[in-house]
């Protein structure tokens, strides 16, 4: 991803630091409801953070955002897959 969404997480990423990952890109996403790419990393760090149930709803709002998104929509199957498994 491009822009400020990306800037925010991939240094917190780096350091581990995903809970303070999720509230910069829940601040972009706020800021920028229409922006598929920040919710889509949203719900990655949240897959991440083994949160599948808000993984999966950031995800679907990226889907709402860019239907079409092949990434988001793999990544949906992944989160109701890990819920699947844990549930």
């Amino acid at each position: 991803m491009h822009g400020a969404a990306e800037g925010l997480l991939e240094p917190l990423r780096a350091r581990g630091v995903l809970n303070e990952a999720v509230l910069a890109l829940e601040a972009e996403v706020t800021a920028r409801p229409g922006h598929a790419e920040a919710w889509r990393l949203l719900g990655t760090v949240q897959a991440e953070n083994d949160d599948d149930l808000q993984a999966i709803a950031a995800m679907l709002r990226a889907l709402a955002a860019d239907p079409q998104n092949m990434d988001v929509l793999m990544a949906l199957g992944v989160s109701h897959t890990n819920e699947l498994d844990t549930g």
